[in-house]
């Protein structure tokens, strides 16, 4: 049987193994992975202040140019009003062809009275129109006033001598009104003298027939 290990062995051993520990317990450290440093921090750059605009720099005089010279003022002329622009008056003989126009107008409409009026304001006019005689002849006649017909056709006649178509019609009306009047002879006269201005007529011929001739 084997024996035991002696006390003193036992002491020993203890001891060897202590400082063996202790011995590894020292290098330890020295073994030991050292921690992963982390990498050096970055520090941002630093914020650089937006550079300042320089200052505005005061503006040069501009050279000022000579004020050019005032022009003279010339007086304005003196507006004269506008003349008063008027409606031409009519020519006499126009205005009297007017009123014998609405003369006969009148006569169409069988107001004789108006006719009338109209006539003699155009004989105020023209005292020598033939015209205006012959439509007051002719007024007189429309009335039976034979008479006043028969001198205001003579009066026609004497103002109508360079109307040859006017101067027949007052010859035809003077021998309708001598012969209302019962003058037949006469009538056959101014008959005659209207056929010399329209010879051939009809109208003319057929009234001597009933004259007669």
């Amino acid at each position: 049987m084997r024996k035991g290990h002696s006390p003193k062995l036992i002491i020993v051993l203890t001891l060897l193994s202590l400082l063996t520990f202790l011995s590894v317990a020292s290098c330890a450290p020295l073994f030991r992975r050292r921690p992963s440093q982390p990498p050096p921090r970055q520090e941002p750059p630093p914020k650089t202040a937006p550079a300042e605009l320089p200052a505005r720099l005061p503006s040069q005089p501009q050279p000022t140019l000579p004020a050019p010279a005032p022009k003279p003022v010339q007086p304005k002329p003196e507006s004269s009003p506008a003349p008063k622009v008027e409606k031409p008056a009519l020519p006499s003989d126009q205005a009297a062809s007017q009123l014998i126009a609405q003369g006969w107008d009148c006569v169409s409409n069988k107001k004789l009275d108006l006719a009338e009026t109209k006539f003699e304001k155009a004989l105020r006019i023209a005292p020598t129109s033939g015209s205006a005689y012959y439509g007051m002849a002719q007024v007189a006649y429309l009335r039976t006033n034979y008479a006043q017909c028969l001198e205001l056709a003579q009066s026609a006649e004497l103002y109508s001598f360079q109307e040859p178509s006017l101067l027949l019609k007052a010859y035809i009306l003077e021998g309708d009104c001598l012969a209302r009047m019962g003058k037949r002879d006469k009538a056959v006269d101014a008959y005659r003298k209207a056929l010399e201005l329209d010879p051939g007529s009809q109208y003319i011929l057929e009234k001597l027939k009933r004259m007669g001739q």
